[in-house]
């Protein structure tokens, strides 16, 4: 009688956990229709990395597990060394030093999917880019090590309990390995783009926490419906110390770029040597007109291409983190991304820059 008691009571504790998923629309059934084309374009609440076109469902017909709807990610693709991501907020942030379950089903177009070549990052911002992008964090949690079980029509379920190394409020999933494009095509013995698809995705604590913002948050995601920003390819500002504000021309857009030279951050940090040297241009991003910012960073020639791509990301995140974090601008409005080296100008120093195009 007392093992069954134990049974009924674990039994309970499991159900509880696996109900309080902080991932809205984890079966991507729901789908977001997006406004400028009134068709489904993309499942609700989950954004894809690149912005200039919206990503949609994957098309390739693999019966799924659950529902008709899954995403596809590009893990790898031949001639390029960008991939894509998928990503969201969480309906409620994950906590320094608490532990959590990821589950996720899984499954590829050619081959069996690597788990090598699948991740998840957690941040405090959603970070956005015009086209595909390459990230390869530090501290992201890969699912090399993840239990693996196997289901039907090529799909394998995947689960990994983690502890959380930072307080975190938004989730990325895709490749983040710093194995080459080029390598793992190579290693799988692929030639054309290699694809990975993602259903029924759950992140839960193994421990229940209140989580009182979690419908408001899930109904903000589904609310936002437009999915196909307009490419806006900026001019190279003039650049002269001090920092300078420069205006373009009035148009149906009006856009004030914002130019954070290098001298605001450490030699090869990307993190800003004081957070009140941004206050010159507070009333620039407290301007109630504003649409979105975009954080664009850049980095001079010195360096391997890989170390400079991710400096200059760094770099915009920081930025981005100091707009919310010191001057309260809501994260869904800011969007980053680091094009790496810069050769725009003549004089190394001016190469080595932040800019921020604050869009009215």
């Amino acid at each position: 009688m007392k093992r069954i008691k134990i049974l009924i009571l674990s039994f309970l504790i499991i159900s509880i956990t696996h109900s309080q998923n902080l991932l809205p629309n984890p079966s991507f059934e729901d789908q977001n229709i997006c406004d400028e084309h009134t068709a489904k374009c993309s499942p609700a609440a989950w954004f894809f990395s690149r912005q200039v076109t919206a990503q949609g469902f994957y098309t390739i017909k693999v019966p799924g597990i659950v529902g008709n709807n899954y995403l596809g990610l590009i893990a790898a693709q031949p001639n390029s060394e960008k991939r894509s991501y998928w990503e969201t907020r969480l309906l409620c942030g994950i906590e320094k030093g608490k532990k959590y379950i990821i589950r996720l089903q899984v499954a590829a177009d050619q081959v069996g999917p690597n788990l090598n070549h699948i991740g998840i990052y957690f941040t405090n911002n959603f970070i956005f880019s015009w086209t595909d992008t390459l990230m390869q964090p530090d501290n992201y949690i890969s699912l090399h090590d993840a239990k693996v079980k196997k289901l039907k029509n090529q799909w394998f379920l995947i689960e990994k309990e983690f502890e959380a190394t930072e307080n975190s409020s938004h989730f990325i999933i895709g490749n983040f390995s710093q194995t080459s494009n080029t390598e793992i095509l190579l290693k799988l013995g692929v030639k054309t783009s290699y694809n990975i698809l993602i259903d029924d995705l759950s992140l839960t604590p193994l421990k229940p926490i209140p989580c009182g913002e979690a419908e408001a948050i899930e109904k903000s995601l589904y609310a936002i419906t437009k999915r196909h920003l307009e490419s806006y390819a900026p001019k190279a500002p003039v650049v002269a110390p001090p920092p300078v504000v420069v205006s373009p021309p009035t148009e149906a857009v009006t856009i004030d770029t914002l130019i954070i030279p290098n001298v605001l951050f450490d030699l090869n940090s990307f993190t800003l040597k004081n957070d009140a040297a941004l206050d010159t241009y507070q009333a620039y991003f407290s301007d109630p007109s504003i649409t979105k910012i975009r954080v664009v960073g850049f980095t001079d020639a010195a360096g391997s291409v890989a170390y400079n791509l991710k400096l200059s990301s760094r770099r915009a995140q920081e930025v981005a983190r100091v707009l919310r974090d010191r001057y309260h601008v809501p994260f869904a409005l800011i969007e980053t991304e680091g094009k790496g080296i810069s050769k725009d100008y003549e004089e190394r120093e001016k190469n080595r820059r932040v800019e921020v195009y604050v869009y009215h």
